[in-house]
Parts: structure tokens; C-alpha cells; sequence
């Protein structure tokens, strides 16, 4: 295998909405705008975090009072539901998946209509499912090829700002995916 070709992260096929923006140069620096996006969806993806971190615990309660566990994951849900709405993210950011896309925590891949040139810096904004997890990043274009006369453009991204937080959800999403995936070739 050529350096080129080397992976330093595993990556999956996976869907979820997607919104990328080409940053103009000069308008905003880079820093500023990936700063000012990671407080805007704080709230809701802290929570999202500290639920998934606690998820050990709701199992303990749910084997022995599952009408209790079960009330419990009602009212995350509905705190969740008053996070997101409360949120000062106002993205047009669909709730459901929109993209198909090759996914890993150091970059990814999608189709696009909007023709990007190699080293065109992006604005992405994601929701992952199941979790509906918002991840922003700001990433630079490496690869862009037509898709077979479609007006649509394969573009390859990498991650050039991401919260750690954020490549640790990544991390999570991959391993989901690659989890359910040997669930069904098993069954």
C-alpha cells in the first residue's frame, strides 16, 4: 500500500445531514468562525455526551426497575427536544439523514452539486444518527471528481478543526456503524 493511500482512521459508509459552506478567505478567519460555531451548538451535544457517558448506569436501573429506566429515557428525550430547540444553532440542519456519505474522524466524503476546488476551505455541519449529535468542522477540499454527468461532484474533505469531543462522537459513529454491520454478515 503506497503512504498515499493509507488511512490514519477507519472509515465507514454511513448517512446523515450534511450543510457545507466554502469559507471566502479573508471575510473570516477560520479560527474565529469554527469558535463561534462550537459555542452555538454547546448545549445540545454537551448533553448528548453526558448522556452517552451515563448509559452504563440507566442499564443497571433498567434491569431492575424498567418502568423506571423507561420513564427516564422519556424525559432525556424531552430535554433533549428543549436543548436542541433552545440552542442558538439556527442551521437549516435537517433532523433527518440527507446525505450518504464515507465517514471517518480525521475526514469524509460526499456528493455535492456545488463544484469545490482542491484547497477550498468548508464549513461543515452534520447530524449523526442515532444520536442526532451536531459535529462542526472546518476542513480543507483534497479531492474532487465528477460523478458520471450527474452535476454532482464526489468531494474529499479533511478535517483541519474539530473539538475533540467532536472526533470522539466520531469515533463512537464509526464503531456503531462497523458494529452493526458484523451484526448482520453474523446473522
Amino acid at each position: 500500500m503506497t503512504d498515499s493511500n493509507k488511512r490514519s482512521y477507519y472509515r465507514v459508509n454511513d448517512k446523515v445531514a450534511l450543510i457545507a459552506r466554502k469559507i471566502e478567505p479573508g471575510r473570516v478567519s477560520p479560527n474565529e468562525l469554527f469558535e463561534r460555531r462550537i459555542r452555538e451548538t454547546g448545549i445540545s451535544n454537551r448533553f448528548i455526551h453526558e448522556r452517552a457517558k451515563k448509559r452504563p448506569s440507566l442499564l443497571s436501573i433498567e434491569r431492575r426497575y424498567p418502568e423506571v429506566a423507561s420513564y427516564i429515557e422519556y424525559l432525556e428525550d424531552k430535554i433533549q427536544a428543549l436543548a436542541s430547540y433552545t440552542s442558538s444553532d439556527q442551521s437549516p440542519l435537517p433532523m433527518t439523514p440527507d446525505h450518504d456519505v464515507s465517514l471517518s474522524a480525521s475526514g469524509l466524503s460526499f456528493n455535492s452539486r456545488a463544484d469545490y476546488a482542491v484547497g477550498d476551505q468548508l464549513e461543515i455541519t452534520m447530524r449523526l444518527f442515532p444520536s442526532r449529535m451536531v459535529v462542526y468542522v472546518i476542513a480543507t477540499v483534497t479531492r474532487r471528481e465528477p460523478v458520471g454527468g450527474k452535476g454532482l461532484w464526489e468531494i474529499g474533505v479533511k478535517y483541519t478543526h474539530i473539538h475533540e469531543d467532536d472526533r470522539e462522537q466520531l469515533f463512537q459513529q464509526v464503531n456503531h456503524v462497523q458494529t452493526d454491520s458484523l451484526k448482520v454478515v453474523v446473522n
